[in-house]
């Protein structure tokens, strides 16, 4: 029979390692807690920073590029990059600059206009005429005050927008330059013996990103052509411009397309309202043909995320953090779904039947 002291002193021991294992769990969900919150306090500029990796990883893939043609090392292709993409944005603005400023001051003219003209054509059918029944130009323009108030909000939006974007652009230039630092002391936060294996994950997350980059910019070009060509079809002013915009606007999935129509219609309206009209089913059918059509046939060259995710990912993004979250929904279900596949699934569930592929290890 163990002794009286001899029991209590175990007793005691195991009181005392229950409690150190309470205050570990609290610890450790207090700090998960701790991350969490300073995660979602930051989140916006953390999205920044993503948005900045994105670009240079864009930016050492056209270095890349230029490598294969030039005898030029690492440093020196992706100088040659960002010169080549400095030259032809300013040459596209130069371009565009004195039309679109022409067509700015007469949209500023016609759409008053147009909205008398609109106006006047339902007055004259019986069964439009109480939707416009007690209006008139002034009524018509009421609100102008209050959009007047509102120029202070949509300026500090417009700022937000410029520094966000320079955020981007300088963050995605610095680790396009010198991305081993960063990545070589985001690599030591692990165990020695786990290093190897983060660099793996690192290096197929930046790998998928590239070929997502790949596959979103094709699909852009598409978009920007086909609405070039449409508009220029049915006559709308600017229809470069516009093709321009409209591709830039689909990077943004789900709420891009619906803005570049906005646009559209107004310089229709400068035109003619029954243009306006047909410039909507334009935009719409362009938009189908590439959700159904062009985006699977890229995706299947490129990185191909199951479609209810990337959906469910892109909302629950767009209402948490929404429309930069929105923005860059996609990208980050893809570094999700490798980070998953690799530090989940590979590692600790030993399964090794595949994932997220890439183009070539489809081929092979």
């Amino acid at each position: 029979m163990t002794p009286p002291t001899e029991a209590s002193s175990t007793i005691s021991a195991d009181r005392q390692s229950f409690a150190w294992r309470i205050v570990k769990t609290t610890a450790i969900a207090a700090l998960v807690f701790l991350v969490l919150a300073v995660v979602w306090y930051c989140s916006q500029a953390l999205l920044l920073v993503f948005g900045g990796i994105l670009f240079a990883i864009f930016l050492r893939s056209l270095g890349n590029l230029v490598r294969k043609v030039l005898p030029v090392s690492q440093t020196w292709g992706v100088a040659i990059a960002g010169i080549l993409l400095l030259v032809l944005a300013g040459l596209g603005v130069w371009l565009l600059s004195a039309s679109a400023v022409d067509q700015a001051s007469q949209l500023s003219r016609k759409i008053p206009e147009s909205m008398q003209k609109l106006k006047e054509r339902l007055e004259g059918h019986p069964w439009t005429r109480g939707l416009v029944s007690g209006l008139d130009s002034g009524q018509l323009f009421a609100s102008s005050a209050k959009a007047l108030q509102q120029a202070a909000g949509i300026f500090s939006s417009v700022i937000g927008a410029v520094t966000g974007f320079l955020i981007i652009f300088f963050v995605g230039l610095y680790l396009a330059f010198q991305p081993d630092p960063y990545r070589n002391n985001l690599i030591r936060l692990w165990p020695l013996e786990k290093r190897e294996r983060a660099r793996q994950v690192l290096f197929r997350i930046g790998h998928m990103l590239q070929w997502w980059i790949v596959g979103r910019l094709a699909a852009m070009a598409v978009v920007a052509i086909l609405t070039t060509v449409g508009d220029w079809a049915l006559g709308v002013p600017l229809p470069l411009a516009l093709g321009i915009l409209a591709g830039l606007l689909n990077f943004i999935p789900n709420v891009g397309p619906v803005m570049s129509i906005v646009p559209a219609v107004l310089l229709a309206l400068t035109v003619r309202p029954m243009l306006a009209v047909w410039v909507i089913p334009l935009y719409l059918g362009i938009q189908t043909v590439e959700g159904y059509l062009i985006a699977p046939l890229i995706e299947r060259q490129t990185v191909a995320l199951p479609p209810a995710f990337t959906i469910f990912f892109q909302v629950l993004m767009a209402v948490l953090l929404g429309i930069l979250g929105l923005t860059f929904a996609t990208p980050l279900a893809v570094t999700l779904v490798v980070l998953v596949q690799m530090v989940y699934i590979e590692d600790t569930l030993g399964d090794h039947q595949g994932g997220l592929e890439s183009p070539e290890e489809r081929k092979d």
